[in-house]
């Protein structure tokens, strides 16, 4: 949850750039964490953002019409 080490991120940062040319070609790092308020308070490092493959659990804004357009797909 890297929502609460804020003071520790910096220090995150250099060790995963560090670590990266020596870092076997299978190692993963899974960070997990909570939206900030607004985009002016994000906490996380932009390099670590920029490397990293993000997922989400909240509903995309078009998610009541996406759901209805597959689900048109099957018959009662």
């Amino acid at each position: 949850n890297v929502h609460l080490l804020e003071r520790w991120l910096g220090r995150l940062e250099e060790l995963l750039e560090n670590t990266d040319s020596d870092a076997h070609p299978n190692y993963r790092v899974f960070l997990s964490g909570e939206p900030s308020p607004s985009p002016h308070e994000h906490l996380i490092p932009r390099t670590i953002l920029e490397n990293a493959l993000k997922l989400t659990t909240e509903p995309p804004t078009g998610m009541n019409s996406s759901l209805h357009a597959a689900l048109d797909n099957f018959t009662q």
